[in-house]
């Protein structure tokens, strides 16, 4: 069996930059029969997508996940691509060139965007005070419902 040799290439770095800093939009003209030039709409530019740019050199997302692991300036060009695929969303977005639901949805899923605060508790919690702390509370609130 021969030894799985990468197709990794140093020059893929600077193409996943040049795909992700594309253009946002296009506006399109059109010329009217009497010669007047009008702007008709300004559109989204398709949203630059890891696995599309994976598709495009030839390999897969599980290579491109292989490349991060093992290739220091692919992580960083990767990650400075993941902050200007979210700032592709929000300008578009503030635009109102994409759907308001997809960009949250997107954002959230790209960016961990949330709508509510998560809060971590940390500190010690063990049964017998929860127990008490609620037995307390019930006994306090028979008392107020018995007035």
């Amino acid at each position: 069996m021969g030894m799985w040799q990468s197709k990794y290439k140093e020059e893929y770095c600077q193409q996943l930059l040049d795909y992700f800093n594309g253009p946002l939009y296009e506006d399109f003209t059109i010329t009217a029969k009497n010669g007047k030039s009008y702007t008709t709409r300004r559109v989204a530019n398709p949203l630059p997508y890891f696995g599309k740019f994976a598709l495009e050199i030839g390999v897969t997302m599980m290579t491109l996940n292989r490349w991060l692991e093992k290739h220091g300036e692919f992580i960083e060009t990767y990650e400075m691509c993941k902050e200007l695929q979210k700032y592709f969303v929000v300008v578009n977005a503030l635009l109102g060139l994409y759907n308001p639901a997809f960009a949250i949805f997107t954002l959230k899923n790209i960016s961990g965007w949330r709508d509510k605060q998560e809060i971590e508790h940390t500190g010690k919690l063990d049964i017998d005070t929860l127990m008490n702390t609620v037995s307390k509370n019930n006994k306090k609130k028979s008392m107020v419902d018995k007035d």
